[in-house]
């Protein structure tokens, strides 16, 4: 007999993550919003922490049950191919809109996640692999009853303890049970715990909780002034029993609970609402759309917008009963044909190259990598402002000093390390790990048009005829020569 309840928690679980993903990007905003604003949208991201760790609990429900078949090859292709394709969009959207991309690989869908959301599908794809030798072990009621009992204190109550005394020490098992828990523990609730608890009671566990949540995350964040998510971690003691109430909450209404084909429908799109979903808010975000001033009221429309618009066309398409064999292989061709575009941009080497698309024009243009400009410095006593027109940049010095004030994230690399100097703000970190010093203030190009957002490194190179430097994006620089 199907589970009706685990139909129910998708569906709430997926309206929760589109909308905590909405409320985040302002929750994560503090200092950049007025503070009502940062503590009204951190109240409702608080309310919210239970919706991934439900999906790992129903899919260990489901999975787990040595009652029923596992299809490891059949599971992976629905969730790997997906995966891989929505990795390429992604990535295409972020070169459409200018954002740093240059890491990027054609390898990096298969080394770990490119755009925020994706982690989860990785994890996933993890515990499917272990699935069958997890089904083994669950068999076992108190073997199962071990493990989580292991996992909810090494993994749960002493990493939440250790955010106010760091002295505890503990052996840090979330490193490889972290996830892996939450999977049995959705089998085990699902199929062991049969005791009855007040749905009001739960109903009151998960309000309280979601309140400690909120309260720790407000008390954290305005004692040291910057974003402390300690208490939104998903092995958060508070996060795991808001989990369990909502799972239970469920559970206790499954002989209530009625077969709806909207709700049914809503269930089996969920995870492609996933997917999708993170773009869809990414283009309001970038757009900048304001749907009300109120900033928690804005967030709360993306979010609902997004679920909405990504609801109904998905259900259309499952209406018009298209295969699913069909769907996977159309995913699969466009990332072939994704894969072999950057392949043939990128001199047929495994990078991504940078793109730049006009829409008036419907013209697309893109910048060689082993292309590599020059430039002939002359005297100037204020900072040239320069738009790079490729990742590799030479510049000719025939005396003097130069200085290049540049974005810290810019810059991949330089030459001659043994002529220049790099000077990084105290706050900021360069890539590959480049030879560098700090200072604590940040250099003023008040001349020119600088986001305040901005922060800019300093190399200073003397006596070097040639200043050999590496992008990773097209963006401005700005030159003195002394």
């Amino acid at each position: 007999m199907k589970v009706r309840y685990f139909d129910y928690l998708r569906v709430i679980s997926i309206v929760a993550v589109v909308l905590l993903h909405s409320f985040s990007h302002y929750s994560d905003a503090f200092g950049q919003i007025l503070f009502s604003d940062w503590a009204n949208v951190s109240i409702a991201n608080a309310f919210l922490r239970f919706c991934v760790p439900v999906f790992f609990m129903v899919s260990g429900a489901l999975n787990l049950d040595s009652e029923k078949s596992f299809d490891l090859k059949k599971r992976l292709w629905k969730i790997v191919i997906p995966l891989i394709g929505w990795s390429f969009i992604y990535l295409l959207y972020r070169q459409v809109v200018g954002f740093e991309i240059s890491n990027y690989t054609f390898w990096s869908p298969i080394k770990g996640q490119v755009f925020f959301h994706l982690w989860f599908v990785y994890i996933l794809a993890g515990l499917y692999l272990f699935t069958p030798f997890i089904r083994k072990m669950v068999e076992n009621k108190s073997l199962a009853r071990y493990f989580l009992i292991l996992w909810i204190i090494w993994s749960v109550i002493l990493p939440t303890l250790n955010i106010f005394f760091d002295a505890i020490p503990y052996l840090n098992l979330d490193l490889y049970a972290g996830f892996l828990g939450w999977y049995i523990l959705g089998y085990y609730l699902h199929q062991y715990y049969d005791r009855p608890i007040n749905s009001v009671l739960l109903f009151l566990g998960y309000i309280f909780t979601s309140a400690i949540i909120a309260g720790g995350t407000y008390v954290l964040t305005v004692s040291t002034l910057t974003n402390d998510h300690n208490f939104y971690s998903n092995l958060n003691f508070f996060v795991v029993l808001q989990a369990i109430c909502i799972f239970l909450i469920f559970k206790n209404g499954e002989p209530s609970f009625k077969y709806s084909k909207l709700i049914q429908g809503m269930s089996d799109v969920s995870f492609s609402i996933y997917f999708a979903h993170a773009l869809a808010l990414q283009v309001l975000f970038d757009r900048k759309v304001v749907f009300n001033d109120d900033i928690l009221l804005n967030a709360l429309t993306y979010g609902l917008v997004v679920f909405a618009g990504l609801t109904v066309v998905l259900l259309i398409i499952r209406l018009i009963k298209i295969k699913q064999n069909f769907i996977s292989y159309a995913q699969l061709a466009v990332v072939v044909i994704i894969s072999g575009y950057f392949m043939y941009l990128g001199n047929f080497k495994f990078f991504v190259p940078n793109l730049k698309f006009n829409f008036d024009k419907l013209t697309v243009f893109s910048s060689n990598l082993q292309k590599t400009d020059e430039i002939y410095l002359s005297f100037s006593n204020s900072p040239s402002e320069y738009q790079l027109t490729s990742f590799n940049l030479n510049l000719q010095n025939q005396r003097g000093i130069v200085r290049i004030a540049v974005p810290t994230h810019l810059l991949e690399s330089y030459a001659p390390v043994s002529s220049c100097n790099l000077y990084v703000p105290d706050n900021q970190t360069p890539k590959n790990n480049l030879k560098h010093n700090k200072f604590s203030k940040t250099p003023q190009l008040s001349n020119y048009n600088v986001s305040a957002d901005d922060v800019f490194s300093q190399l200073i190179c003397e006596d070097a005829q040639t200043v050999e430097l590496r992008f990773n994006n097209l963006d401005k620089i700005y030159l003195f020569y002394y």
